[in-house]
């Protein structure tokens, strides 16, 4: 079940994301250190913003990882796929002249017309890295994908460490410094995507309609993805709707913990997609039973790995206590996040639901929209927004899951139940219970939980002894 191909990308795919994870840590520890609270808002808008660069190509990117998914690169058709490339960049660069007239005319902020121009820059060097990326993803070629973000990330913290040597408390150098590293990796992209890049023209007629065919095969994957980002989205646009740039500084950076943990699992499982798309049905449940396992085992220690880190949180930056107090609600958000991406999402681009998937997020959205309007109007506070996001999102994982396990043959409702009940336990203790009693409350309930999942923890035990044994044999 588990290909020696596979096994080696998915470890490529985990030395990467160590690195991207710790890079993550450093520079969410780092930059709030150096800049002030109402800059590091101002920092925190721009990484906003940036995050809905994908909704600019407009599907393309996504099209073409659906289409050539599962193929050999040397099988592609490349002077389509670099035609493709060319016509999207080209409509992306107007796009983003329309959003810098934009800032510049009807923005009265300064600081906010900087980040929408410096967005509007971002979305153009990212797209077109994440275009090379995407095909090298399909054709299951990850290292490469995994080595364009490593080196954003690194490079954009040895820029970090210069600037805080030069003690650099502004903003701006922060996002020039960022836009300039993913300039950086795509560099690296173009010139590994060269005969992607470098292939002939195959003229306008021809390159428009397969620009069009992969714009339509991929839009509901690219507005599901759009969707799914805007569940938290409209939260953190409350947050600074109603509390300012300060507040949704301190709101973001503690989302921003949760989605570091989020994007490991999912540069992981992205190792999935080709695998699976040359694999035959019957494997589905087999590949999806052990991703149930995984991700049931690991819950219960990164519920744990928040006492630790809260401690070095307030120690590190005091100023944002109250960070620390988002984050410990926020928690379980990414869990049921994490679920919802490697299970689901994995599974509903496998068999090209991408439709269930788009409907399942519009509606998502629009739960979030009106949860969060009424959490603001009739809690009056930022941690009643934290709860509500941790629901919706628990709700839409529940529910997905349990469509994927049904269609696939798997009952995985004790699991979600347990890890619901842990959650909503670990909330409450957090709420009600001190700190040091909140700690051993939940050790004993992860204690209680792992016993409960003893048999997926049998199972994962018996995979691991198996490739053990299998590497041992091939060694002799």
């Amino acid at each position: 079940m588990i290909s020696p191909r596979l096994t080696a990308q998915f470890k490529v795919a985990f030395a990467g994301q160590t690195v991207t994870l710790a890079g993550g840590i450093v520079m969410s520890l780092l930059v709030p250190r150096l800049i002030g609270v109402t800059e590091f808002g101002y920092w925190q808008l721009f990484l906003f913003y940036a995050s809905y660069a994908g909704f600019f190509h407009l599907g393309l990117n996504d099209g073409v990882y659906l289409i050539h998914g599962g193929e050999e690169f040397e099988a592609l058709d490349k002077p389509s796929i670099g035609s493709q490339l060319r016509l999207g960049m080209s409509a992306e660069t107007c796009m983003s002249a329309v959003l810098m007239a934009i800032a510049v005319l009807f923005f009265q902020d300064s600081n906010k017309e900087i980040v929408i121009i410096f967005v509007a820059v971002y979305l153009i060097l990212y797209n077109c890295t994440y275009y090379i990326g995407f095909v090298f993803q399909a054709v299951n070629q990850i290292h490469l994908h995994v080595i364009s973000v490593t080196l954003a990330r690194f490079s954009f913290i040895l820029a970090v460490g210069l600037l805080a040597c030069l003690h650099v408390t502004v903003f701006l150098p922060y996002v020039l410094c960022y836009v300039m590293c993913q300039a950086l990796a795509l560099v690296f992209m173009l010139w590994r995507g060269r005969s992607i890049v470098s292939a002939r023209f195959v003229g306008w007629k021809r390159a428009v309609r397969d620009t069009a065919k992969s714009i339509q095969v991929g839009v509901k994957l690219m507005i599901a993805n759009i969707a799914s980002t805007l569940v938290l989205g409209v939260g953190r646009f409350g947050v600074e709707f109603k509390w300012g740039i300060a507040a949704f500084g301190q709101f973001s950076l503690a989302l921003s913990f949760g989605n570091m943990i989020l994007s490991f699992v999912q540069q992981l499982t992205m190792v999935l997609f080709p695998e699976l798309r040359r694999s035959r049905t019957k494997d589905l449940p087999k590949a999806f039973a052990l991703l149930t396992d995984v991700l049931a085992v690991a819950a219960p220690f990164i519920l744990l790995l928040y006492y630790p880190g809260v401690l070095l949180l307030r120690w590190w930056l005091p100023q944002y206590s109250d960070t620390a107090r988002y984050f410990g609600v926020l928690l379980p958000l990414c869990l049921f996040d994490a679920r919802m991406s490697a299970i689901c999402v994995t599974y509903y681009k496998v068999v090209r639901q991408e439709r269930k998937l788009l409907i399942t997020n519009l509606l998502t959205m629009l739960v979030s929209v009106v949860g969060v309007v009424l959490a603001i109007t009739l809690t009056g506070s930022i941690m009643g927004v934290a709860g509500c996001l941790v629901a919706v999102i628990a709700l839409r994982s529940v529910v997905a899951e349990h469509d994927v396990g049904k269609q696939l043959g798997i009952r995985s409702s004790r699991e979600v139940s347990a890890l619901v009940a842990l959650s909503l336990a670990h909330c409450l203790a957090l709420v009600f219970l001190p700190s040091r009693w909140a700690l051993l409350a939940m050790v004993a309930l992860c204690l209680g939980y792992l016993f409960s999942m003893r048999a997926a923890c049998l199972r994962l035990y018996s995979v691991v002894s198996h490739k053990s044994i299998e590497r041992k044999q091939k060694e002799k």
